[in-house]
């Protein structure tokens, strides 16, 4: 759900194979296109569109579980980098052209 004008608004996740199980943080802004979740449950960040069809995901699955610890997350689509928090690391993923 999403505020316009101060009231609620719908906001469908369309597209996903699996839903999300428990998504821990979220984030977009005024100068993103997207938005992005962190799905830990599901190792992997989610991209919607800001209609909220998704655009794609990104699964890591390695023998730390890195991603199954993901707690935040920081988006910079100019320089196409997604930073999180998994644990006590903090990663950067690479955003695909």
């Amino acid at each position: 759900i999403w505020l316009s004008r101060g009231r609620p608004q719908p906001y469908p996740l369309e597209g996903l194979d699996r839903p999300m199980a428990a998504p821990v943080a979220i984030f977009t802004n005024s100068g993103t296109e997207a938005v992005y979740v962190a799905d830990p449950a599901n190792s992997r960040l989610v991209q919607f569109g800001k209609d909220g069809k998704m655009q794609r995901q990104f699964v890591y699955e390695d023998s730390a579980s890195t991603f199954q610890r993901l707690r935040g997350l920081f988006v910079d689509e100019n320089k196409e980098s997604v930073y999180v928090t998994a644990g006590t690391q903090l990663l950067r993923v690479a955003l695909p052209r």
